[in-house]
């Protein structure tokens, strides 16, 4: 059960790591560690602990929530944590706020062709 719980453990956490990699693209437009292959990352990140920057002129609410996603481990943020730096950030932004959250998915109907 320990296993367990560690392997959940590490990985939502490398997932919350990744969704700082995304954010960090979603904002510079950048691709990620640009000319470098798969363990040349692996290696600066894991053993030479470097991280993406921060893009200039972002709020600096998503700034830090991109510098705790790439916090080690155990001091990452949960989703429900991200989530609420981005509901809070696009309510300020936006007049009518994040949308409404659905219990159930919207269906999407397939045309027939």
């Amino acid at each position: 059960m320990l296993t367990f719980r560690l392997f959940v453990c590490v990985c939502v956490q490398s997932d919350i790591y990744s969704y700082g990699v995304i954010l960090y693209e979603l904002i510079s437009g950048k691709v990620p560690w640009d000319g470098l292959n798969a363990m040349q990352v692996v290696g600066a990140v894991a053993f030479q602990d470097k991280r993406l920057p921060v893009p200039e002129g972002v709020d600096p609410r998503i700034g830090k929530l991109m510098e705790d996603c790439f916090a080690p481990p155990a001091k990452r943020p949960s989703f429900e944590e991200v989530l609420g730096v981005l509901r809070g950030v696009i309510k300020e932004i936006t007049p009518q706020g994040p949308p409404a959250r659905r219990a159930v998915p919207r269906r999407v109907e397939r045309q027939q062709e």
